[in-house]
């Protein structure tokens, strides 16, 4: 059996801590695609300090376009994914998805930060 999966990847930085890799299967990376992604990964940025690594995979199976975003800050990896009909839909529903996450992570850090702080004043 021949496996006819055509896969693209492409490696971009949106700032020097923010690396992003797209990878898309049996679909062709377009600008406007990169763009969207572009866009959404900016919005998400502003979410957590530190340096992160996103990846997005793109795929499509019986119509449905499905987007899969890993998000790795310092160590911590997040995932989201979705499936929509359409593929700008799809990428903006896994960037919510990643972005509740993100909020929760950051919150959860922040929390953890004044804890210790105020152990700290305590000794």
């Amino acid at each position: 059996m021949k496996n006819n999966t055509d896969i693209t990847s492409k490696n971009l930085s949106l700032t020097e801590n923010v690396g992003i890799n797209i990878t898309s299967k049996d679909r062709k990376l377009t600008e406007g695609i990169e763009s969207k992604i572009l866009q959404e990964v900016t919005k998400l940025e502003k979410l957590a300090k530190g340096n992160k690594h996103v990846k997005v995979v793109l795929s499509e199976k019986a119509g449905n376009n499905k987007t899969e975003i890993m998000i790795n800050i310092n160590g911590r990896f997040l995932k989201s994914q979705a499936v929509s009909e359409n593929l700008f839909e799809s990428i903006e529903l896994a960037s919510e998805n990643i972005k509740g996450q993100l909020v929760k992570y950051s919150e959860k850090k922040n929390s953890n930060n004044k804890e210790w702080w105020l152990i700290s004043l305590m000794f």
